[in-house]
């Protein structure tokens, strides 16, 4: 769960786009998952969103997450989603940052990726 807020403090809207670092299987269909962009759309500031466990027993080894902020001022950042947190309820996105070295301004709008940009969704 995320809220994101303008430079005034009104609720913004936009898009975060989430790709996994790594091809992992589903555990409830066996489903092998290759890595690919999803875009959420996030509106009056509010995301809220569910991510599958990057460090399931599942999985043959954990991964990361590749965060994109499509807002002004957005950020590029790697996190963890803990399984031990599943049952936890709603978790604030930032806090599960891997490391703050992993931060990388977007300094264009609308953000290019190399893999493509959010306008394409």
């Amino acid at each position: 769960m995320a809220t994101y807020l303008d430079d005034e403090g009104a609720p913004q809207s936009g898009r975060l786009l989430v790709r996994p670092n790594a091809t992992y299987r589903d555990e409830a269909t066996g489903t092998t998952i290759m890595p690919r962009v999803r875009a959420y759309k996030f509106l009056h500031g509010r995301l809220d969103i569910t991510l599958p466990s990057s460090d399931s027993e599942a999985l043959e080894k954990p991964f990361t997450y590749t965060i994109r902020e499509g807002i002004p001022g957005g950020w590029q950042f790697a996190i963890n989603v803990p399984a031990s947190r599943a049952e936890t309820g709603p978790v604030l996105l930032h806090s599960l940052k891997v490391d703050d070295s992993f931060i990388i301004p977007i300094d264009s709008m609308p953000p290019t990726y190399g893999w493509h940009s959010p306008t394409t969704y």
